[in-house]
Protein backbone atom coordinates (compact mmCIF):
# COMPACT_ATOMS: atom_id res chain seq x y z
CA UNK A 1 0.00 0.00 0.00
CA UNK A 2 2.38 2.57 0.23
CA UNK A 3 1.42 3.69 -8.23
CA UNK A 4 6.88 9.21 -31.49
CA UNK A 5 5.56 6.06 -29.67
CA UNK A 6 3.66 3.03 -30.83
CA UNK A 7 -0.07 2.88 -31.60
CA UNK A 8 -2.41 2.78 -28.65
CA UNK A 9 -2.85 -0.99 -28.80
CA UNK A 10 0.87 -1.50 -28.25
CA UNK A 11 1.50 0.82 -25.37
CA UNK A 12 2.64 -0.20 -21.93
CA UNK A 13 0.41 -1.72 -19.34
CA UNK A 14 1.24 -0.77 -16.20
CA UNK A 15 7.86 3.55 -10.35
CA UNK A 16 9.88 4.20 -8.76
CA UNK A 17 13.47 4.78 -9.52
CA UNK A 18 15.90 2.41 -10.57
CA UNK A 19 18.83 0.30 -10.04
CA UNK A 20 20.42 -3.06 -9.98
CA UNK A 21 20.94 -5.74 -7.42
CA UNK A 22 24.07 -5.61 -5.36
CA UNK A 23 26.03 -3.61 -2.82
CA UNK A 24 29.57 -2.57 -2.20
CA UNK A 25 30.17 -5.65 -0.06
CA UNK A 26 28.62 -8.13 -2.45
CA UNK A 27 27.81 -6.61 -5.82
CA UNK A 28 25.37 -8.34 -8.11
CA UNK A 29 25.15 -6.30 -11.28
CA UNK A 30 23.23 -7.53 -14.27
CA UNK A 31 25.54 -6.02 -16.86
CA UNK A 32 26.48 -8.95 -19.12
CA UNK A 33 30.19 -8.89 -18.33
CA UNK A 34 29.51 -9.34 -14.60
CA UNK A 35 26.32 -11.36 -14.45
CA UNK A 36 28.18 -14.61 -13.73
CA UNK A 37 29.20 -13.29 -10.33
CA UNK A 38 26.86 -14.23 -7.51
CA UNK A 39 23.97 -15.19 -9.79
CA UNK A 40 21.77 -16.03 -6.83
CA UNK A 41 21.93 -12.57 -5.24
CA UNK A 42 18.91 -11.32 -7.21
CA UNK A 43 16.64 -13.03 -4.68
CA UNK A 44 17.58 -10.38 -2.15
CA UNK A 45 17.22 -7.48 -4.54
CA UNK A 46 14.73 -4.69 -4.39
CA UNK A 47 11.59 -5.61 -6.28
CA UNK A 48 9.83 -2.29 -6.37
CA UNK A 49 12.14 0.66 -6.77
CA UNK A 50 14.26 0.31 -9.82
CA UNK A 51 16.92 -2.28 -10.11
CA UNK A 52 18.68 -4.07 -12.93
CA UNK A 53 18.57 -7.71 -11.74
CA UNK A 54 20.57 -10.64 -13.01
CA UNK A 55 19.64 -12.06 -16.41
CA UNK A 56 17.30 -14.81 -15.22
CA UNK A 57 15.29 -12.38 -13.12
CA UNK A 58 15.31 -9.80 -15.90
CA UNK A 59 13.83 -12.23 -18.37
CA UNK A 60 11.07 -13.21 -15.94
CA UNK A 61 10.15 -9.63 -15.11
CA UNK A 62 10.29 -8.50 -18.73
CA UNK A 63 7.97 -11.37 -19.61
CA UNK A 64 5.52 -10.30 -16.91
CA UNK A 65 5.52 -6.75 -18.20
CA UNK A 66 4.95 -7.84 -21.79
CA UNK A 67 2.12 -10.11 -20.63
CA UNK A 68 0.37 -7.08 -19.13
CA UNK A 69 0.93 -5.16 -22.33
CA UNK A 70 -0.47 -8.11 -24.26
CA UNK A 71 -3.53 -8.12 -22.02
CA UNK A 72 -4.15 -4.42 -22.62
CA UNK A 73 -3.60 -4.88 -26.35
CA UNK A 74 -5.94 -7.90 -26.33
CA UNK A 75 -8.70 -5.80 -24.81
CA UNK A 76 -8.33 -3.24 -27.59
CA UNK A 77 -8.34 -5.91 -30.30
CA UNK A 78 -11.39 -7.60 -28.77
CA UNK A 79 -13.15 -4.26 -28.72
CA UNK A 80 -12.57 -3.90 -32.43
CA UNK A 81 -13.58 -7.53 -33.01
CA UNK A 82 -16.84 -7.03 -31.10
CA UNK A 83 -17.61 -3.83 -32.98
CA UNK A 84 -17.00 -5.59 -36.30
CA UNK A 85 -18.99 -8.63 -35.20
CA UNK A 86 -22.04 -6.65 -34.11
CA UNK A 87 -22.21 -5.20 -37.63
CA UNK A 88 -21.06 -8.18 -39.70
CA UNK A 89 -23.07 -10.92 -37.95
CA UNK A 90 -26.54 -9.55 -38.82
CA UNK A 91 -25.26 -8.41 -42.23
CA UNK A 92 -24.65 -12.06 -43.11
CA UNK A 93 -28.43 -12.44 -43.05
CA UNK A 94 -28.17 -11.51 -46.73
CA UNK A 95 -26.13 -14.69 -47.24
CA UNK A 96 -28.87 -16.67 -45.47
CA UNK A 97 -31.43 -15.15 -47.83
CA UNK A 98 -29.24 -16.09 -50.82
CA UNK A 99 -28.92 -19.69 -49.59
CA UNK A 100 -32.68 -20.05 -49.03
CA UNK A 101 -33.51 -18.45 -52.39
CA UNK A 102 -30.90 -19.98 -54.73
CA UNK A 103 -29.01 -22.84 -53.03
CA UNK A 104 -31.17 -24.81 -50.63
CA UNK A 105 -34.80 -23.80 -50.06
CA UNK A 106 -35.75 -23.63 -46.41
CA UNK A 107 -37.31 -21.56 -43.65
CA UNK A 108 -35.69 -18.11 -43.64
CA UNK A 109 -37.04 -17.30 -40.17
CA UNK A 110 -34.86 -20.05 -38.65
CA UNK A 111 -31.75 -18.42 -40.14
CA UNK A 112 -32.81 -15.00 -38.88
CA UNK A 113 -33.54 -16.42 -35.42
CA UNK A 114 -30.01 -17.80 -35.29
CA UNK A 115 -28.69 -14.36 -36.28
CA UNK A 116 -30.70 -12.72 -33.51
CA UNK A 117 -29.48 -15.26 -30.95
CA UNK A 118 -25.87 -14.60 -32.00
CA UNK A 119 -26.23 -10.93 -31.17
CA UNK A 120 -26.64 -11.77 -27.48
CA UNK A 121 -23.07 -13.05 -26.81
CA UNK A 122 -21.71 -10.30 -29.03
CA UNK A 123 -23.47 -7.58 -27.04
CA UNK A 124 -22.37 -9.15 -23.74
CA UNK A 125 -18.79 -9.10 -25.03
CA UNK A 126 -19.15 -5.44 -25.96
CA UNK A 127 -20.33 -4.59 -22.44
CA UNK A 128 -17.43 -6.51 -20.89
CA UNK A 129 -14.78 -5.00 -23.14
CA UNK A 130 -16.12 -1.44 -22.95
CA UNK A 131 -16.94 -1.56 -19.23
CA UNK A 132 -15.69 1.02 -16.76
CA UNK A 133 -13.12 -1.43 -15.39
CA UNK A 134 -10.54 -3.09 -17.60
CA UNK A 135 -11.32 -6.85 -17.57
CA UNK A 136 -8.78 -9.28 -16.15
CA UNK A 137 -6.95 -11.94 -18.11
CA UNK A 138 -9.32 -14.76 -17.11
CA UNK A 139 -12.45 -12.78 -18.02
CA UNK A 140 -10.93 -11.83 -21.37
CA UNK A 141 -10.06 -15.43 -22.13
CA UNK A 142 -13.49 -16.82 -21.28
CA UNK A 143 -15.41 -14.00 -23.01
CA UNK A 144 -13.42 -14.71 -26.15
CA UNK A 145 -13.95 -18.48 -25.93
CA UNK A 146 -17.69 -18.42 -25.12
CA UNK A 147 -18.48 -15.88 -27.84
CA UNK A 148 -16.58 -17.85 -30.50
CA UNK A 149 -18.18 -21.15 -29.46
CA UNK A 150 -21.68 -19.64 -29.49
CA UNK A 151 -21.31 -18.17 -32.96
CA UNK A 152 -19.83 -21.41 -34.34
CA UNK A 153 -22.68 -23.48 -32.82
CA UNK A 154 -25.31 -21.15 -34.31
CA UNK A 155 -23.74 -21.37 -37.78
CA UNK A 156 -23.75 -25.17 -37.42
CA UNK A 157 -27.49 -25.08 -36.60
CA UNK A 158 -28.13 -23.32 -39.91
CA UNK A 159 -26.24 -26.19 -41.56
CA UNK A 160 -29.00 -28.54 -40.37
CA UNK A 161 -31.54 -26.46 -42.28
CA UNK A 162 -29.40 -26.23 -45.45
CA UNK A 163 -28.34 -29.78 -46.17
CA UNK A 164 -27.07 -31.20 -42.89
CA UNK A 165 -23.69 -32.94 -43.14
CA UNK A 166 -23.08 -31.72 -46.70
CA UNK A 167 -24.17 -28.10 -46.10
CA UNK A 168 -21.95 -25.42 -47.69
CA UNK A 169 -22.49 -23.24 -44.63
CA UNK A 170 -19.65 -25.09 -42.91
CA UNK A 171 -17.58 -22.37 -44.59
CA UNK A 172 -19.12 -20.01 -42.03
CA UNK A 173 -17.35 -21.94 -39.27
CA UNK A 174 -14.07 -21.61 -41.17
CA UNK A 175 -14.71 -17.88 -41.57
CA UNK A 176 -15.17 -17.46 -37.79
CA UNK A 177 -11.98 -19.45 -37.21
CA UNK A 178 -9.87 -17.40 -39.62
CA UNK A 179 -11.40 -14.08 -38.57
CA UNK A 180 -10.66 -14.71 -34.93
CA UNK A 181 -7.07 -15.72 -35.69
CA UNK A 182 -6.47 -12.64 -37.85
CA UNK A 183 -7.74 -10.21 -35.21
CA UNK A 184 -6.38 -11.82 -32.04
CA UNK A 185 -3.09 -13.44 -33.19
CA UNK A 186 -2.38 -15.18 -29.86
CA UNK A 187 0.35 -17.60 -28.91
CA UNK A 188 -0.57 -21.26 -29.29
CA UNK A 189 -1.21 -21.95 -25.62
CA UNK A 190 -3.64 -19.08 -25.22
CA UNK A 191 -5.39 -19.52 -28.58
CA UNK A 192 -5.93 -23.26 -28.20
CA UNK A 193 -9.09 -22.90 -26.07
CA UNK A 194 -11.13 -20.50 -28.26
CA UNK A 195 -9.95 -22.01 -31.56
CA UNK A 196 -10.53 -25.52 -30.26
CA UNK A 197 -14.07 -24.61 -29.15
CA UNK A 198 -14.85 -23.13 -32.57
CA UNK A 199 -13.78 -26.36 -34.26
CA UNK A 200 -15.45 -28.68 -31.75
CA UNK A 201 -18.75 -26.78 -31.95
CA UNK A 202 -19.33 -28.06 -35.50
CA UNK A 203 -19.33 -31.85 -34.91
CA UNK A 204 -20.67 -31.53 -31.36
CA UNK A 205 -23.71 -29.49 -32.41
CA UNK A 206 -24.49 -31.78 -35.35
CA UNK A 207 -24.19 -34.83 -33.12
CA UNK A 208 -26.49 -33.34 -30.47
CA UNK A 209 -29.11 -32.34 -33.01
CA UNK A 210 -28.96 -35.80 -34.64
CA UNK A 211 -30.22 -37.30 -31.38
CA UNK A 212 -33.45 -35.29 -31.78
CA UNK A 213 -33.69 -34.90 -35.56
CA UNK A 214 -34.19 -38.15 -37.48
CA UNK A 215 -33.33 -36.82 -40.99
CA UNK A 216 -29.91 -35.70 -39.70
CA UNK A 217 -29.43 -39.01 -37.88
CA UNK A 218 -30.14 -40.81 -41.17
CA UNK A 219 -27.33 -38.84 -42.84
CA UNK A 220 -24.89 -40.15 -40.21
CA UNK A 221 -25.89 -43.68 -41.32
CA UNK A 222 -25.37 -42.81 -45.00
CA UNK A 223 -21.77 -43.53 -46.18
CA UNK A 224 -21.77 -40.73 -48.79
CA UNK A 225 -23.01 -38.05 -46.36
CA UNK A 226 -20.69 -39.36 -43.69
CA UNK A 227 -17.77 -39.13 -46.14
CA UNK A 228 -18.59 -35.49 -46.92
CA UNK A 229 -18.78 -34.78 -43.19
CA UNK A 230 -15.37 -36.41 -42.67
CA UNK A 231 -13.93 -34.28 -45.48
CA UNK A 232 -15.31 -31.15 -43.81
CA UNK A 233 -13.65 -32.20 -40.57
CA UNK A 234 -10.32 -32.71 -42.33
CA UNK A 235 -10.40 -29.22 -43.80
CA UNK A 236 -11.55 -27.82 -40.47
CA UNK A 237 -8.64 -29.52 -38.69
CA UNK A 238 -6.21 -28.09 -41.23
CA UNK A 239 -7.64 -24.63 -40.68
CA UNK A 240 -7.15 -25.06 -36.92
CA UNK A 241 -3.49 -25.94 -37.44
CA UNK A 242 -2.93 -23.02 -39.81
CA UNK A 243 -4.58 -20.50 -37.48
CA UNK A 244 -2.66 -21.74 -34.45
CA UNK A 245 0.73 -21.59 -36.18
CA UNK A 246 0.03 -18.36 -38.06
CA UNK A 247 -1.40 -16.66 -34.99
CA UNK A 248 1.61 -17.69 -32.92
CA UNK A 249 3.99 -16.25 -35.51
CA UNK A 250 2.11 -12.93 -35.53
CA UNK A 251 2.13 -12.92 -31.71
CA UNK A 252 5.90 -13.49 -31.67
CA UNK A 253 6.46 -10.56 -34.03
CA UNK A 254 4.24 -8.30 -31.93
CA UNK A 255 6.08 -9.36 -28.79
CA UNK A 256 9.39 -8.42 -30.42
CA UNK A 257 7.97 -4.99 -31.09
CA UNK A 258 6.96 -4.65 -27.44
CA UNK A 259 10.42 -5.58 -26.22
CA UNK A 260 12.42 -3.41 -28.63
CA UNK A 261 10.21 -0.36 -29.08
CA UNK A 262 11.34 3.18 -28.53
CA UNK A 263 9.76 5.96 -26.55
CA UNK A 264 10.74 9.23 -28.14
CA UNK A 265 14.53 9.46 -27.86
CA UNK A 266 14.70 6.41 -25.59
CA UNK A 267 14.95 2.78 -26.63
CA UNK A 268 13.26 0.67 -23.97
CA UNK A 269 15.33 -2.36 -23.00
CA UNK A 270 13.76 -4.13 -20.01
CA UNK A 271 11.33 -3.53 -17.19
CA UNK A 272 13.04 -3.01 -13.83
CA UNK A 273 10.21 -1.94 -11.52
CA UNK A 274 6.47 -1.45 -11.22
CA UNK A 275 4.03 0.38 -9.02
CA UNK A 276 0.44 1.52 -8.78
CA UNK A 277 0.75 4.27 -11.38
CA UNK A 278 3.18 2.86 -13.89
CA UNK A 279 6.37 1.00 -14.63
CA UNK A 280 10.07 1.83 -14.76
CA UNK A 281 12.13 0.60 -17.68
CA UNK A 282 15.86 0.56 -18.33
CA UNK A 283 16.34 2.48 -21.55
CA UNK A 284 19.07 3.86 -23.77
CA UNK A 285 19.31 7.45 -24.93
CA UNK A 286 20.40 7.38 -28.57
CA UNK A 287 22.05 10.79 -28.74
CA UNK A 288 23.75 10.79 -25.32
CA UNK A 289 24.72 7.11 -25.63
CA UNK A 290 23.88 6.45 -22.00
CA UNK A 291 21.48 4.21 -20.13
CA UNK A 292 18.69 5.84 -18.16
CA UNK A 293 15.57 4.76 -16.29
CA UNK A 294 12.26 5.78 -17.82
CA UNK A 295 9.13 5.87 -15.70
CA UNK A 296 5.94 5.54 -17.74
CA UNK A 297 2.38 6.19 -16.64
CA UNK A 298 0.03 3.28 -17.22
CA UNK A 299 -1.95 3.72 -20.47
CA UNK A 300 -5.26 2.91 -18.75
CA UNK A 301 -4.79 5.86 -16.35
CA UNK A 302 -4.38 8.45 -19.08
CA UNK A 303 -7.97 9.56 -18.64
CA UNK A 304 -7.56 9.85 -14.86
CA UNK A 305 -6.92 13.51 -14.08
CA UNK A 306 -5.84 12.67 -10.53
CA UNK A 307 -3.23 10.13 -11.66
CA UNK A 308 -1.84 12.55 -14.23
CA UNK A 309 -1.70 15.35 -11.65
CA UNK A 310 0.17 13.11 -9.24
CA UNK A 311 2.57 12.01 -11.98
CA UNK A 312 3.28 15.64 -12.95
CA UNK A 313 3.74 16.55 -9.31
CA UNK A 314 6.31 13.78 -8.88
CA UNK A 315 8.26 15.08 -11.88
CA UNK A 316 8.11 18.67 -10.65
CA UNK A 317 9.17 17.76 -7.12
CA UNK A 318 12.11 15.64 -8.24
CA UNK A 319 13.25 17.98 -11.01
CA UNK A 320 13.45 20.95 -8.62
CA UNK A 321 15.96 19.18 -6.39
CA UNK A 322 19.71 19.26 -7.02
CA UNK A 323 21.15 17.52 -3.97
CA UNK A 324 23.45 14.62 -4.94
CA UNK A 325 21.52 12.29 -2.62
CA UNK A 326 18.31 12.82 -4.61
CA UNK A 327 17.71 10.81 -7.77
CA UNK A 328 18.20 13.07 -10.80
CA UNK A 329 15.56 13.69 -13.47
CA UNK A 330 16.87 14.35 -16.99
CA UNK A 331 13.79 14.73 -19.13
CA UNK A 332 10.02 14.35 -19.20
CA UNK A 333 7.22 14.66 -21.71
CA UNK A 334 4.23 13.10 -23.41
CA UNK A 335 4.20 11.07 -26.63
CA UNK A 336 1.96 11.71 -29.60
CA UNK A 337 -0.27 8.91 -28.32
CA UNK A 338 -0.69 10.60 -24.95
CA UNK A 339 1.73 8.49 -22.93
CA UNK A 340 3.33 10.38 -20.01
CA UNK A 341 6.92 9.58 -19.09
CA UNK A 342 10.06 10.97 -17.50
CA UNK A 343 13.70 9.87 -17.58
CA UNK A 344 16.03 9.68 -14.58
CA UNK A 345 19.41 8.28 -13.70
CA UNK A 346 19.86 4.51 -13.71
CA UNK A 347 21.40 3.27 -10.48
CA UNK A 348 23.07 0.06 -9.39
CA UNK A 349 22.60 -1.22 -5.87
CA UNK A 350 19.83 -2.14 -3.42
CA UNK A 351 17.37 -0.31 -1.23
CA UNK A 352 17.65 -0.34 2.55
CA UNK A 353 14.88 -2.87 2.95
CA UNK A 354 16.69 -5.34 0.69
CA UNK A 355 19.97 -4.74 2.53
CA UNK A 356 18.44 -5.45 5.94
CA UNK A 357 16.55 -8.46 4.58
CA UNK A 358 19.83 -9.94 3.45
CA UNK A 359 22.30 -8.77 6.09
CA UNK A 360 20.10 -8.30 9.16
CA UNK A 361 20.33 -5.23 11.43
CA UNK A 362 23.14 -2.90 10.44
CA UNK A 363 26.03 -1.70 12.53
CA UNK A 364 24.72 1.45 14.30
CA UNK A 365 27.25 3.87 12.85
CA UNK A 366 26.68 2.58 9.34
CA UNK A 367 22.92 2.94 9.82
CA UNK A 368 23.31 6.49 11.13
CA UNK A 369 25.52 7.48 8.23
CA UNK A 370 23.05 6.15 5.63
CA UNK A 371 20.07 7.89 7.22
CA UNK A 372 22.08 11.11 7.56
CA UNK A 373 22.63 11.14 3.80
CA UNK A 374 18.90 10.78 3.22
CA UNK A 375 18.25 13.55 5.75
CA UNK A 376 20.58 15.90 3.87
CA UNK A 377 18.69 15.25 0.63
CA UNK A 378 15.33 15.87 2.30
CA UNK A 379 16.69 19.02 3.91
CA UNK A 380 16.95 20.57 0.45
CA UNK A 381 13.40 19.44 -0.32
CA UNK A 382 12.09 20.97 2.89
CA UNK A 383 13.88 24.22 2.14
CA UNK A 384 12.01 24.34 -1.18
CA UNK A 385 8.65 23.64 0.45
CA UNK A 386 8.52 19.97 -0.60
CA UNK A 387 7.52 17.23 1.86
CA UNK A 388 8.21 13.69 0.68
CA UNK A 389 5.40 12.03 2.76
CA UNK A 390 6.48 8.47 1.93
CA UNK A 391 9.87 8.02 3.60
CA UNK A 392 10.52 4.30 4.02
CA UNK A 393 13.41 1.84 3.46
CA UNK A 394 12.23 0.96 -0.05
CA UNK A 395 12.56 4.61 -1.09
CA UNK A 396 16.14 4.96 0.14
CA UNK A 397 18.45 3.34 -2.37
CA UNK A 398 22.10 2.56 -1.68
CA UNK A 399 24.48 2.73 -4.61
CA UNK A 400 28.14 3.51 -5.22
CA UNK A 401 29.20 6.61 -7.14
CA UNK A 402 32.79 7.31 -8.11
CA UNK A 403 34.16 4.72 -5.72
CA UNK A 404 33.07 6.76 -2.70
CA UNK A 405 31.49 3.85 -0.86
CA UNK A 406 27.81 3.58 0.06
CA UNK A 407 25.83 6.49 -1.33
CA UNK A 408 22.11 6.96 -0.60
CA UNK A 409 19.63 8.17 -3.22
CA UNK A 410 16.15 9.30 -2.17
CA UNK A 411 13.55 7.95 -4.61
CA UNK A 412 9.87 8.27 -5.44
CA UNK A 413 8.46 11.71 -4.77
CA UNK A 414 5.11 10.50 -6.10
CA UNK A 415 3.31 11.47 -2.88
CA UNK A 416 5.30 14.65 -2.31
CA UNK A 417 3.42 17.75 -1.21
CA UNK A 418 4.48 20.89 -3.02
CA UNK A 419 4.12 24.31 -1.48
CA UNK A 420 0.82 25.86 -2.63
CA UNK A 421 -0.15 22.51 -4.19
CA UNK A 422 -3.75 21.51 -4.73
CA UNK A 423 -5.28 19.80 -1.73
CA UNK A 424 -7.34 17.29 -3.65
CA UNK A 425 -8.02 13.83 -2.26
CA UNK A 426 -7.77 12.49 -5.81
CA UNK A 427 -4.04 13.07 -5.66
CA UNK A 428 -3.51 10.52 -2.94
CA UNK A 429 -5.99 7.75 -3.59
CA UNK A 430 -3.37 5.66 -5.41
CA UNK A 431 -1.49 5.20 -2.11
CA UNK A 432 -2.54 4.68 1.47
CA UNK A 433 -3.75 8.12 2.61
CA UNK A 434 -0.46 9.92 1.94
CA UNK A 435 2.09 7.29 2.86
CA UNK A 436 2.69 3.72 4.02
CA UNK A 437 1.23 2.68 7.41
CA UNK A 438 4.39 1.11 8.88
CA UNK A 439 6.32 4.33 8.40
CA UNK A 440 3.60 7.00 8.62
CA UNK A 441 3.79 9.69 11.28
CA UNK A 442 0.90 9.98 13.76
CA UNK A 443 -0.46 13.17 12.19
CA UNK A 444 -0.41 11.64 8.71
CA UNK A 445 -1.84 8.31 9.94
CA UNK A 446 -4.77 10.20 11.44
CA UNK A 447 -5.40 12.10 8.21
CA UNK A 448 -3.74 15.32 9.25
CA UNK A 449 -1.44 17.65 7.34
CA UNK A 450 2.09 16.46 6.54
CA UNK A 451 5.03 18.70 7.38
CA UNK A 452 8.83 18.41 7.36
CA UNK A 453 8.61 16.87 10.83
CA UNK A 454 6.51 14.08 9.26
CA UNK A 455 9.48 13.19 7.08
CA UNK A 456 11.68 13.34 10.20
CA UNK A 457 9.38 10.76 11.81
CA UNK A 458 9.79 8.56 8.74
CA UNK A 459 13.57 8.88 8.88
CA UNK A 460 13.49 7.95 12.56
CA UNK A 461 11.40 4.88 11.75
CA UNK A 462 13.85 3.91 9.01
CA UNK A 463 16.82 4.31 11.38
CA UNK A 464 14.96 2.18 13.95
CA UNK A 465 14.46 -0.47 11.25
CA UNK A 466 18.14 -0.43 10.32
CA UNK A 467 19.19 -0.80 13.96
CA UNK A 468 16.67 -3.46 15.00
CA UNK A 469 15.76 -5.22 11.76
CA UNK A 470 12.06 -4.38 12.23
CA UNK A 471 9.92 -1.22 12.11
CA UNK A 472 8.90 0.47 15.38
CA UNK A 473 5.36 -0.91 15.06
CA UNK A 474 4.73 -3.98 12.96
CA UNK A 475 1.26 -5.46 13.36
CA UNK A 476 -0.45 -7.72 10.83
CA UNK A 477 -3.54 -5.52 10.98
CA UNK A 478 -3.24 -2.10 9.38
CA UNK A 479 -5.59 -0.56 11.91
CA UNK A 480 -3.48 -1.84 14.80
CA UNK A 481 -0.37 -0.39 13.18
CA UNK A 482 -2.02 3.00 12.80
CA UNK A 483 -3.24 2.96 16.41
CA UNK A 484 0.27 2.11 17.59
CA UNK A 485 1.69 5.13 15.77
CA UNK A 486 -0.93 7.27 17.50
CA UNK A 487 -0.78 5.92 21.04
CA UNK A 488 2.10 3.53 21.75
CA UNK A 489 5.63 4.46 22.71
CA UNK A 490 8.25 2.57 20.69
CA UNK A 491 10.46 0.06 22.45
CA UNK A 492 13.91 1.67 22.75
CA UNK A 493 16.27 0.18 20.16
CA UNK A 494 18.80 -0.81 22.84
CA UNK A 495 16.20 -3.13 24.41
CA UNK A 496 15.70 -4.94 21.12
CA UNK A 497 19.34 -4.87 20.15
CA UNK A 498 21.92 -4.36 22.91
CA UNK A 499 24.88 -2.23 21.97
CA UNK A 500 23.07 0.64 20.27
CA UNK A 501 24.94 3.81 21.31
CA UNK A 502 22.85 6.01 23.65
CA UNK A 503 23.47 9.06 21.47
CA UNK A 504 22.00 7.38 18.36
CA UNK A 505 19.13 5.90 20.35
CA UNK A 506 18.28 9.36 21.66
CA UNK A 507 18.07 10.66 18.08
CA UNK A 508 15.74 7.81 17.08
CA UNK A 509 13.41 8.33 20.02
CA UNK A 510 13.20 12.06 19.47
CA UNK A 511 12.36 11.50 15.79
CA UNK A 512 9.54 9.16 16.87
CA UNK A 513 7.90 11.63 19.24
CA UNK A 514 4.10 11.73 18.82
CA UNK A 515 4.04 15.51 19.01
CA UNK A 516 5.59 17.01 15.84
CA UNK A 517 6.81 20.00 17.91
CA UNK A 518 9.03 17.69 19.98
CA UNK A 519 10.80 16.24 16.94
CA UNK A 520 13.62 17.82 15.00
CA UNK A 521 11.99 20.55 12.97
CA UNK A 522 13.30 19.46 9.61
CA UNK A 523 15.68 17.00 8.01
CA UNK A 524 18.52 19.52 8.12
CA UNK A 525 18.42 19.64 11.92
CA UNK A 526 18.31 15.85 12.04
CA UNK A 527 21.34 15.56 9.75
CA UNK A 528 23.33 17.94 11.97
CA UNK A 529 22.41 16.09 15.16
CA UNK A 530 23.19 12.71 13.60
CA UNK A 531 26.66 14.01 12.84
CA UNK A 532 27.13 14.87 16.53
CA UNK A 533 25.59 11.53 17.55
CA UNK A 534 28.15 9.62 15.53
CA UNK A 535 30.87 11.73 17.09
CA UNK A 536 29.43 11.05 20.54
CA UNK A 537 29.64 7.33 19.72
CA UNK A 538 33.36 7.76 19.11
CA UNK A 539 33.42 8.18 15.33
CA UNK A 540 34.11 11.10 13.05
CA UNK A 541 32.83 11.12 9.49
CA UNK A 542 35.28 11.56 6.67
CA UNK A 543 34.37 12.23 3.07
CA UNK A 544 34.94 8.55 2.31
CA UNK A 545 33.81 6.83 5.50
CA UNK A 546 34.49 6.77 9.26
CA UNK A 547 37.46 7.21 11.56
CA UNK A 548 37.16 5.99 15.14
CA UNK A 549 38.38 8.32 17.90
CA UNK A 550 40.84 7.22 20.51
CA UNK A 551 39.30 5.72 23.60
CA UNK A 552 38.37 8.27 26.21
CA UNK A 553 38.20 11.27 23.92
CA UNK A 554 35.29 13.33 25.28
CA UNK A 555 32.69 14.58 22.84
CA UNK A 556 30.16 17.34 23.28
CA UNK A 557 27.18 18.02 21.05
CA UNK A 558 26.22 21.49 22.20
CA UNK A 559 22.55 22.35 22.12
CA UNK A 560 21.40 18.76 21.73
CA UNK A 561 20.48 15.96 24.10
CA UNK A 562 23.39 13.78 23.03
CA UNK A 563 25.88 12.59 25.60
CA UNK A 564 29.00 10.50 25.93
CA UNK A 565 29.01 6.73 25.82
CA UNK A 566 29.01 6.41 29.63
CA UNK A 567 25.35 7.41 29.64
CA UNK A 568 25.79 10.60 31.69
CA UNK A 569 24.45 13.78 30.10
CA UNK A 570 26.81 16.70 29.79
CA UNK A 571 26.30 19.68 32.04
CA UNK A 572 23.42 21.79 30.87
CA UNK A 573 21.91 19.06 28.72
CA UNK A 574 18.62 17.27 29.21
CA UNK A 575 18.69 13.50 29.19
CA UNK A 576 15.43 13.39 27.30
CA UNK A 577 12.92 16.02 26.36
CA UNK A 578 12.60 19.14 24.24
CA UNK A 579 15.94 19.84 22.65
CA UNK A 580 17.10 22.87 20.69
CA UNK A 581 18.35 22.11 17.20
CA UNK A 582 22.05 21.45 16.85
CA UNK A 583 24.02 24.38 15.52
CA UNK A 584 24.32 24.48 11.79
CA UNK A 585 27.75 23.58 10.50
CA UNK A 586 29.15 23.82 6.98
CA UNK A 587 29.27 20.52 5.14
CA UNK A 588 32.86 19.25 4.66
CA UNK A 589 34.25 19.47 1.17
CA UNK A 590 35.62 16.30 -0.42
CA UNK A 591 38.91 15.43 1.22
CA UNK A 592 38.24 17.43 4.38
CA UNK A 593 38.28 15.78 7.81
CA UNK A 594 35.75 16.64 10.46
CA UNK A 595 37.74 17.31 13.61
CA UNK A 596 36.20 16.91 17.03
CA UNK A 597 37.81 18.94 19.78
CA UNK A 598 37.97 17.66 23.36
CA UNK A 599 35.68 19.34 25.88
CA UNK A 600 37.58 21.71 28.21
Amino acid sequence: MSVAALPIDELLGGLPAIASSGSRASPTISIPRERKRERSAWRDSCTKFGWVPDQSRTLAQTGDAVEREEQFSTVLRLRRACAVGVVAWPAFGLVDWFVVTYVHPGRLWLYLAARAAGLLPLLVSVMVMYGRRTPGAALIRWTDAVTCFSLSALVTLTCVESGGLSSPLVLGVLLILLGRAAIMADRCGRALLPIGLIAIAYPATLGAVALLHEPLAAQFRDPVSLGRFALNLIFLSGAVAVTLVGGHMMWALRRQVFETRSLGRYKLKQRIGAGGMGEVWAAHHHALRRDVAVKILRPETRGDAGAIARFEREVRATAELRHPNTVRVFDYGITEDGLWYYAMELLEGRDLHAIVSREGPLEPLRAARLVRQAAKALAEAHARGIVHRDVKPENLFVTSIGGEGEFVKVLDFGLAKLAQAERSMSLTVDGWAVGTPKWASPEVASGGEASPSSDVYGLGAVLYFLLCGAPPFDYADVGATVRAHLTEAPVPPSQRRPGVPPAIEAVVLQCLEKDPARRFQGAGALAAVLKHAMAAAGVVELSTGFARLEAGAPIRAAGSRLWEGDGAPHEGQAAYGAVPAAPAEPEPMPGDITRVRPRP
